[in-house]
């Protein structure tokens, strides 16, 4: 089976969710009886994951504690933020806990969005990329990232917050070369993933290739959302 490391982000406030969670991290949300996050790592320590790299920081006390040094039959390793570094620094300062400089994969720890890792790897590795994305079609206007690609798969545009109905939008889930990305954020100041450092790399003539899959994606920082998960099938 091929194998990677996997850096989840999982320090989140969960503002949009203190109605329903207001004692842990979002990622640490109860479904179905667990943390959301244990689902979502044995969802992927089952599918090829080698080593997961846990970025926490608001009560991420609490992370450490329940996961400890391995889950699974995986490692687990923590980049803590001291301060909220956004969600590209948080991916930044998570990079030195990785074990090798091979292509590793980047989730959101507050998503669940059953991709076929192996899938884009391979295209990953088959294209050379620095950065890979698994899309699915935007089931709401303007919510999800809407992501421009060619019939070769090069991603032309990437827009945050503005996919329409039924158009290619961001999952969340990313291959990424690590080598990339330091040095981007010296200044040690807050900086998102998705709104500078993707639009950045396509600007700037990296790589960036996507594949949408056909698989349903649902975010638990929603409360509407949060219900939906206690149904869904994590297997």
């Amino acid at each position: 089976m091929p194998d990677w490391e996997v850096i989840i982000l999982a320090g989140g406030f969960g503002t949009r969710l203190r109605s329903v969670v207001n004692d842990r991290p979002k990622p640490m949300a109860e479904v179905q009886g667990e943390p959301f996050l244990a689902h979502l790592m044995r969802y992927h320590a089952h599918r090829g994951a080698r080593h997961f790299v846990l970025s926490v920081g608001y009560l991420g006390a609490q992370v450490r504690n329940f996961f400890g040094d391995g889950f699974e039959g995986v490692s687990v390793s923590y980049a803590v933020e001291e301060t909220p570094l956004g969600t590209g620094g948080a991916v930044i300062n998570s990079l030195a806990h990785l074990n090798s400089s091979d292509p590793c994969l980047l989730i959101n720890g507050d998503t669940f969005f059953p991709v076929d890792s192996g899938q884009l790897q391979q295209l990953h590795l088959r294209t050379a990329a620095d950065l890979s994305l698994a899309l699915f079609n935007a089931t709401e206007n303007d919510r999800f990232g809407a992501v421009d690609y060619g019939e070769d798969g090069r991603v032309t545009s990437f827009d945050s917050g503005k996919a329409n109905l039924g158009q290619a939008a961001n999952g969340g889930v990313y291959m990424l070369s690590p080598a990339i990305l330091p040095g981007l954020n010296e200044a040690d100041i807050p900086l998102s993933f998705e709104e500078t450092i993707i639009p950045g790399l396509i600007a700037s003539g990296h790589r960036v290739y996507a594949t949408t899959q056909n698989a349903s994606f649902i975010d638990i920082g929603l409360p509407a959302d949060y219900e939906l998960a206690q149904k869904v099938d994590f297997h």
